[in-house]
């Protein structure tokens, strides 16, 4: 993995991590499986 990423990105990604540990922690609901 690159370390180097543009802070728009990185501020992408965070944002993406988030919305999947809140989805974690409200509960799977058929959104996540599908994801995988």
């Amino acid at each position: 993995m690159i370390n180097r990423l543009p802070p728009l990105a990185e501020q992408e990604w965070d944002e993406r991590q988030r919305q999947l540990a809140e989805e974690i922690i409200n509960g799977p609901r058929g959104r996540l499986t599908a994801a995988f």
